[in-house]
């Protein structure tokens, strides 16, 4: 099984309207309890954002993940990008609510995340 690391480009079982999405590493850390925490970006998704200027948003920005949970979600290695996005204030701003205790990582199939970030972001 191939490792993750920074750079690589993974398509993955999608929501029936976004086959073209992928996820691209951003960051692999090790934690003590969670194994690997896999820091992602995700592209080319059709996603309902009421905040957004459209309505819709075409990709998550950071998501920290389990990497147990990534290779669950039907990946398939799709190469390397030529630039690794910068997660910085995402991954900031998780990690400080992390290090509280306020936040996790995402433990579900990659696809079921995207819907249940839609649905919360459009309540």
């Amino acid at each position: 099984m191939q490792s993750f690391e920074a750079g690589q480009a993974w398509a993955y079982a999608t929501r029936a309207n976004e086959q073209r999405s992928r996820i691209v590493i951003c960051l692999v850390e090790p934690h003590a309890d969670l194994g690997e925490i896999v820091h992602i970006q995700v592209n080319e998704l059709n996603f309902k954002n009421k905040h957004a200027a459209t309505g819709f948003s075409s990709k998550i920005e950071h998501m920290p993940y389990s990497a147990s949970a990534l290779r669950e979600s039907g990946i398939t290695f799709d190469g390397f990008v030529n630039q690794i996005p910068d997660i910085t204030d995402g991954y900031q701003q998780w990690k400080t609510e992390f290090d509280k205790g306020d936040a996790g990582i995402w433990s579900v199939p990659v696809s079921e995340a995207v819907e249940r970030m839609e649905q919360t972001l459009n309540q």
